[in-house]
């Protein structure tokens, strides 16, 4: 367990990529803090990682927004005291025709 009790906070995890980073610190040993804007998304994952020996915990914030980022720090910070590794795994995907797309020059 190359990550045993380090503190991490991967957020957009709902996404199968996030996920899957999740479940890889949740097997090398890491606390986890499982961000995304969909709450069910996040606690599917937490709970996935406590199966896998690793302690989770599940939040519901959008990363864009300056005050639910802050609010999620805090929240890392007082159950460990501290974050070890941030993975800013989130982000839109947006459909479009490559005509609908402006490109400023």
């Amino acid at each position: 367990m190359r990550l045993k009790d380090e503190v991490t906070i991967v957020t957009g995890d709902g996404s199968e990529i996030g996920r899957a980073r999740c479940l890889a610190f949740a097997r090398e040993g890491a606390c986890g803090f499982v961000v995304d804007v969909k709450e069910d998304k996040a606690r599917a994952v937490a709970e996935e990682m406590a199966d896998r020996q690793g302690e989770a915990q599940a939040i519901d914030r959008d990363v864009s927004n300056p005050q639910h980022v802050g609010q999620m720090v805090a929240q890392v910070l007082e159950a460990f005291g501290v974050v070890d590794i941030l993975v800013n795994n989130a982000g839109i995907h947006v459909r479009s025709h490559v005509a609908g797309i402006a490109i400023a020059v």
